[in-house]
């Protein structure tokens, strides 16, 4: 936590003095995503992260073979039709 704090207090003063300097300082620009990645990975660990990575991966894997299975049903069914 200190060295949170500690770089926290160091960005305010490099912001300072570039204002100072009369430069436009940069606007946080990570999106909402990213911060909470970031929060999560601090929080938890890289363990917990590669396996909540894991556990999306083996989802959208799932997701993509039920959609093939249903895509080949699909065109098999109207191949069997006629249209």
């Amino acid at each position: 936590m200190r060295l949170a704090e500690h770089a926290e207090r160091r960005a305010n003063l490099k912001a300072n003095h570039v204002r100072k300097l009369g430069a436009d300082c940069p606007t946080d620009l990570d999106p909402p995503a990213s911060k909470a990645w970031r929060w999560l990975l601090v929080r938890f660990g890289m363990r917990w992260a590669l396996a909540w990575i894991h556990r999306l991966e083996h989802r959208d894997l799932v997701l993509s073979a039920l959609l093939v299975r249903l895509t080949t049903r699909m065109v098999v069914r109207s191949h069997l039709r006629g249209d």
